[in-house]
């Protein structure tokens, strides 16, 4: 790799910064509109980093997990900044959140560079920078800047075999584990790296990497010894606490979409909804004709995870985020392909197909699309399920995405083939690269509940190299060059920096400023607090309901109970749901018109104390 100039390497961190800035300003834009803490993850983890500020106690536990059981508390460690730094507990996640988020585009940027090209890593970096599912958030759902960072070290290893990158990967793993297991994919992916290239390894250095890990480790290690390692055998065996069975999917429906389409409706699984479409539904039936076909929908139905519209500015239509979809898929079998072209055993079918013109290529990968046309036709479903309507119609619905899966697919793996052939890449680089997405992702695909689309959002950041390598194939072969990259790059941002730009948003943010209106959360706690403080004698019974849309009813007071005791330390209010002993009543409205509440204390007894946005108080007469 040829050694950069001064000006490439100001603009290129100049670069990073900017993404980094403009993507975090408008992930926090308004942020005083939605509660901040709604999350129950979050408020663990900010409640262990208050603690830890205060009384010095250690982080040995972390969220709640969908196991029933607990997580690693390494997001509480990644919290602790933001206590420190603001006074304002919406603003905890921010610094350890960018910070993380500069380290993720930074890491990706250089990966991509070392492995594709410049051009590939300008666009890769405002392709996961500006998408939501990455976003600059500690939401304790995997951090993809382990993953990336990870990455970048393992090639490294490959390239310079020095056996200390291979411990800095290493080490990012288990950080990444210790926020959250899910990441647990990127080891695998090491050890099929290790066992393909056979990189040198140094055992002081790893075993100092594995002494630090176990440092960091041994609190949550301690609390897990306590309970017999339930928790951690819970995350690897996707097992569930309190019901004692394995997890599993085979009670979930499986809505058959085609690439591009989201089964997704804000954060629930389109079939739990009223919106979806029955006709679209294959049930996970009896026997092994409908277990198969149910499995296949599955697998089909995660095959273009992170790239469902409902994620993306487009929105409703499928085709735009289906095309990107065939980007990745072609972006990865390039980078695969170029790794395969490499190998000594192949040179001789490399050459010959490298001289092949490029007609041929198309023309195989129209053939081959036709005929996947031609056996997927419903039509020949029914010469072998006659009479039988209900299987019928859930193979129709799996040849279809047969048919569009298939195609996209095809035409992906002819389009890649010539471009790797033609192009000369660092052979081990992209092998490594192929490999940790590849089986990250195929671990992904094949292990994740169908209904969790979540699992896969630590993934977009190496997805996003993938399509960006596909991005650099095309401006590779366009002439003339001079203008194409910049074009391509600004492309990406029109396409991803006004992500979720809600007007309502937008609206708050000319009325009241950056930070939007409150939305009355922080000042219900207030004024609690201060109604607490008066009667420190008595326990204020304080109640919460929520009216005007949906919620889960046990996590209603959450955000109350973690404000009066962390924020406003009131150690004698007692919060719950709505009890008949209520000394107040917090009323949190849900529905869609939130400034407007005539009537918010529906019950006798009763009268409206205070009044905000979102938020009434009723306190007891």
């Amino acid at each position: 790799m040829k050694k950069q100039l001064p000006w490439e390497i100001i603009l290129d961190w100049g670069w990073i910064l900017a993404v980094t800035a403009a993507s975090s300003l408008i992930f926090y834009a308004a942020w005083r509109e939605s509660g901040p803490f709604d999350s129950p993850d979050i408020r663990t983890h900010q409640a262990n980093a208050i603690e830890f500020i205060r009384n010095g106690v250690i982080p040995y536990r972390g969220q709640g997990l969908s196991y029933s059981g607990w997580g690693p508390p390494g997001t509480s460690f990644l919290m602790i900044p933001g206590v420190l730094l603001f006074s304002d507990p919406r603003l905890a996640e921010v610094p350890g959140a960018v910070l993380l988020h500069l380290g993720l585009l930074a890491f990706l940027f250089f990966l991509a560079r070392d492995t594709i090209g410049r051009v590939a890593a300008w666009a890769a970096v405002p392709l996961a920078g500006f998408l939501p599912l990455v976003g600059p958030s500690l939401w304790p759902n995997g951090h993809p800047f382990f993953v990336a960072g990870m990455a970048y070290f393992l090639v490294r290893w490959v390239r310079g075999r020095s056996p200390h990158m291979f411990s800095a990967a290493f080490l990012l793993a288990g950080l990444g584990m210790y926020v959250y297991f899910t990441l647990a994919p990127a080891l695998v992916a090491m050890l099929v790296i290790a066992l393909v290239f056979r990189p040198p390894i140094s055992l002081r250095s790893l075993a100092t990497v594995l002494l630090l890990l176990f440092l960091i480790w041994l609190p949550y290690l301690n609390f897990e010894a306590g309970r017999g390692f339930v928790d951690i055998g819970s995350m690897i065996l996707r097992r569930d606490l309190e019901t004692g069975a394995a997890q599993t999917t085979a009670d979930v429906d499986c809505y058959a979409t085609l690439p591009g389409e989201t089964d997704f409706q804000e954060w629930n699984y389109l079939p739990w909804t009223a919106e979806y479409d029955a006709n679209r539904m294959v049930y996970a039936g009896t026997g092994r004709l409908a277990s198969l076909t149910w499995l296949a929908c599955t697998l089909f139905n995660k095959l273009d995870r992170n790239f469902d519209s409902g994620y993306f500015l487009f929105g409703d239509p499928a085709w735009p985020t289906g095309i990107l979809f065939g980007a990745y898929l072609t972006g990865w079998m390039i980078l695969f392909l170029c790794w395969i072209a490499g190998w000594k055993p192949v040179s001789g079918l490399t050459e010959r197909l490298r001289a092949a013109p490029l007609w041929r290529f198309l023309l195989g990968g129209g053939i081959g699309a036709g005929i996947l046309i031609l056996i997927s036709q419903p039509a020949l479903v029914g010469a072998f399920l006659p009479g039988d309507s209900g299987a019928y119609h859930s193979m129709a619905l799996l040849l279809g995405q047969v048919r569009a899966y298939g195609i996209l697919v095809w035409v992906s793996g002819a389009l890649a083939l010539p471009i790797a052939l033609r192009r000369k890449a660092p052979v081990r680089e992209t092998g490594v690269l192929a490999i940790t997405i590849g089986v990250c992702g195929g671990l992904l695909w094949a292990l994740s509940e169908l209904e969790r689309s979540w699992r896969f959002y630590w993934f977009w950041p190496l997805q996003s190299v993938a399509v960006a390598a596909a991005l650099d194939a095309v401006v590779r072969s366009a002439k003339p060059r001079r203008w194409l990259p910049a074009a391509a790059v600004l492309l990406v941002i029109l396409f991803f920096f006004p992500y979720r730009s809600a007007s309502s948003k937008m609206e708050s943010i000319v009325s009241s400023g950056y930070g939007g209106r409150e939305s009355g959360q922080v000042e219900a706690m207030a004024w609690l607090a201060s109604a607490a403080e008066r009667r420190p004698s008595q326990t204020v019974r304080i109640g919460v309901v929520r009216l005007g849309g949906e919620g889960d009813p046990t996590r209603a007071w959450g955000w109350l109970e973690f404000g009066l005791k962390y924020v406003y330390e009131s150690p004698n209010a007692a919060v719950a749901g709505q009890g008949p002993q209520d000394d107040y009543r917090v009323v949190e409205f849900l529905g869609a018109d939130q400034d407007a509440h005539p009537d918010p204390c529906p019950w006798d007894g009763y009268e409206l104390a205070w009044e905000g946005r979102r938020y009434a108080i009723c306190a007891r007469r």
